[in-house]
């Protein structure tokens, strides 16, 4: 008779610890995705700041140009600075800043999962139209340096800068 109430009693014990186990599993799941939904979250953040961060470097870039407005012609209508002196020095260095700007924007832009943040087509095609096809200064430091930069950027850059 004892042994039947102990078995009974084991097997309640056992009834309720299992289902006590399932109930945990249960909340276990729901927590682990909710974690997930917060990284999920905290990643979009992450990634969006970011691009925030690479917009307001081209509002940067744009200042140059509206405080050094004579240096628009070497990037943005094809001309080439005299062979030496100053306007040469400063051709090659807005040059430079606009293509490492360039090339910081598409590297981050391509490691941005989520492409809505970024609009890096049409960010691709402006630099294309705008600058590549235009620039002869970036186009010459992108072809005499190009180990310096992402294949990124000289991919998007080959056609419009006529790389061979």
């Amino acid at each position: 008779m004892y042994k039947n109430v102990i078995d009974t009693v084991t097997l309640v014990v056992l009834v309720i610890g299992l289902v006590f186990a399932g109930d945990q599993a249960i909340k276990f799941n729901e927590s682990i995705h909710v974690a997930n939904k917060n990284i999920e979250a905290t990643n979009r953040n992450t990634e969006m700041s970011t691009w925030n961060t690479v917009a307001q470097q081209w509002l940067d870039v744009d200042k140059v140009f509206v405080e050094h407005s004579e240096l628009r012609k070497y990037i943005y209508e094809g001309e080439l600075p005299a062979d030496k002196g100053i306007d040469k020095d400063k051709a090659y260095a807005a040059g430079r800043y606009v293509l490492d700007f360039i090339d910081n924007a598409l590297t981050i832009g391509h490691l941005i999962t989520n492409k809505d943040i970024t609009y890096l087509h049409e960010w691709e095609n402006f630099f294309q139209v705008n600058i590549f096809s235009k620039s002869l200064v970036v186009c010459h430091i992108l072809k005499t340096d190009k180990k310096s930069y992402s294949e990124f950027t000289f991919r998007l850059a080959t056609e419009p800068c006529q790389f061979s």
